[in-house]
């Protein structure tokens, strides 16, 4: 039977809904159950007769876990691909799940290690990134709004002209993931010493080459921001 701490709704969505769980390859299988003792939620059971691994309580699998493939000996197990998991990821309920359980289990989850983050103060004005910086430093913005997003909702439904905003990103560089079958412009630089980053360069290491019909976007936060409003 199924173990109801395992089968709980994975941030929102009921773990029914989730299709994520491995399949054994039998024929690949070599029955050496590293699969059945290695996985502490108890996915497997062993079938001493047929010496193989069976899968009887799928729902207990962590979603986009792959360990007991990752330490098969024969690569008899496979998953579900791993852009089933993404799309859950991409919806907002699911982001506001993520955000809100961070939040209410702060006390659990803080870091004890204190790292320092460099608070260069930068003034942007909102008008994602669509200049380079203006000679007194300020940036123009451009906010497009997301189906169910808290900020752009707020942004597009409260935010007035004059409003002080201040926010802290991520310590360094990130991007956006994003599967190959989204078009790009090409490679994005801020300057000639700066190396390629993120979508780009996983493109062209990958060679993948996608039509010209959209931008991505490098988002880079080395500081706290404070965002002037002038719309």
């Amino acid at each position: 039977m199924p173990d109801p701490k395992f089968t709980k709704p994975w941030h929102g969505v009921p773990r029914e809904d989730i299709h994520w769980n491995p399949t054994i390859i039998e024929d690949a299988c070599i029955g050496c159950g590293t699969c059945v003792t290695g996985c502490s939620r108890l996915v497997y059971r062993y079938d001493f007769e047929r010496k193989k691994p069976v899968v009887v309580d799928p729902l207990n699998c962590m979603v986009g876990c792959t360990t007991c493939a990752n330490t098969c000996p024969s690569h008899a197990i496979a998953f579900p691909s791993i852009d089933s998991v993404l799309a859950l990821e991409a919806r907002a309920d699911v982001r506001h799940a993520v955000e809100d359980d961070l939040l209410t289990r702060r006390d659990m989850l803080e870091s004890p290690l204190t790292i320092p983050h460099p608070d260069r103060i930068i003034t942007l004005s909102v008008s994602a990134i669509a200049n380079s910086p203006h000679s007194d430093g300020s940036i123009d913005l451009h906010i497009w709004r997301i189906e169910g997003g808290r900020f752009t909702t707020w942004a597009f439904n409260d935010m007035n002209v004059g409003d002080h905003l201040q926010a802290r990103g991520p310590l360094g560089d990130f991007t956006m993931r994003s599967g190959p079958d989204v078009p790009v412009d090409g490679v994005v630089a801020e300057h000639k010493h700066r190396r390629l980053q993120g979508i780009e360069l996983h493109r062209l290491l990958h060679q993948q080459c996608q039509p010209v019909d959209r931008l991505a976007h490098v988002h880079h936060f080395p500081a706290q921001i404070n965002v002037d409003v002038g719309i």
